[in-house]
Order: C-alpha cells, then structure tokens, then sequence
C-alpha cells in the first residue's frame, strides 16, 4: 500500500473516530436527545467571502424532539474556530457583539442593537432538520490558512453538550 494511501485510509479512521466520540454521553450513560453533524458549503474561500456551515441535527430519541433555529441575534451554538497551530480565530466585532448579547458599536457608526428572532421544528424520532451559521460574520478569517470548526449546543432535554464533527476550512488567495 502506498504512504499516502496509507495516510488517507488513516485520516478517514480518524475522522470517523471524531464523529462517534464527539456524540455527547454522560458518564452515567445517559445520551443526548439528538446528534450533530457539520458540513461546509465551501471547503476552500478566499479571505472575505462567506463561510456558510450546514449543521444537521438527527433526533436519536425515542420521541419526538424540538429544535429551535435561531436567526440573527445570539447563536444557539457554541462555535470553536482554531488556526493551523491551534489558536483561537478572534472575533469580529459583530461576532464579538453577539457573544456578549448586546449592541455593536462600531468606529464612526450609530450604536446596533442585536435582536433576533427563533422558530423550531419538531423533529420525529431519525429525522433530520437542517440549519445554517455563517462564520464569516463571527470570525476574523481574513489571513489565508487551515481552520478547523466545531460547534456545541446544549440539548435542553438532557442537559448534555453535544458536540459535531470537526472540518477544516482553508482560506486561500
């Protein structure tokens, strides 16, 4: 087998054994109500664009599960984004304002407030439903380079974090 079969085969593994680890359990062997997975509409952007990310949520209960979607304002999710050498991507002074929960001020520009609204689908038990972030408005990825996201949200059921998948985004010129 060649190395960079070898290689391939061996980052799939990994990729795999991300997946089933980033599944959220308790120790006491309690699961999440639901499981998520992320994915990038664009694998590779140039520094500026939009950086859509498709999150899928499976309900994995035995009934049926409500998810909210929000839209503007405060995210649901919490949103890791790590350069190559695993630093915290900074914020942008939007996703700095939504983090906080308040209002942008912005140099030479009128006070915004952050508002949002939210609506929920009811998720019957295997089903999916489907929701979008947009990064590029939270997060400084101006610099070309590697980034590797993973969002987190709380399963109000459960009480668990649940955790996606890990993918890599590459800005490049």
């Amino acid at each position: 087998m060649h190395a960079q079969t070898r290689f391939i085969a061996f980052a799939l593994f990994l990729a795999c054994a991300q997946y089933v680890a980033a599944q959220a359990e308790s120790p006491g062997g309690q699961k999440a109500s639901f499981t998520m997975s992320i994915s990038l509409v664009h694998g590779t952007v140039k520094p500026g664009s939009e950086v859509p990310v498709t999150v899928e949520a499976t309900n994995t209960s035995a009934g049926p599960f409500d998810f909210i979607i929000a839209r503007g304002g405060a995210s649901l999710y919490t949103i890791q984004v790590f350069d190559s050498a695993g630093k915290a991507v900074p914020l942008t002074p939007f996703g700095a304002a939504l983090q906080r929960g308040r209002y942008l001020h912005e140099e030479g520009k009128p006070p915004r407030v952050l508002v949002g609204s939210a609506g929920g689908h009811t998720i019957a038990p295997g089903e999916t439903a489907k929701d979008m972030v947009d990064l590029d408005e939270r997060f400084d990825l101006s610099k070309p380079g590697s980034y590797t996201v993973q969002l987190e949200r709380l399963d109000p059921a459960t009480k668990l974090t649940v955790k996606s998948n890990i993918v890599t985004l590459t800005v490049a010129n």
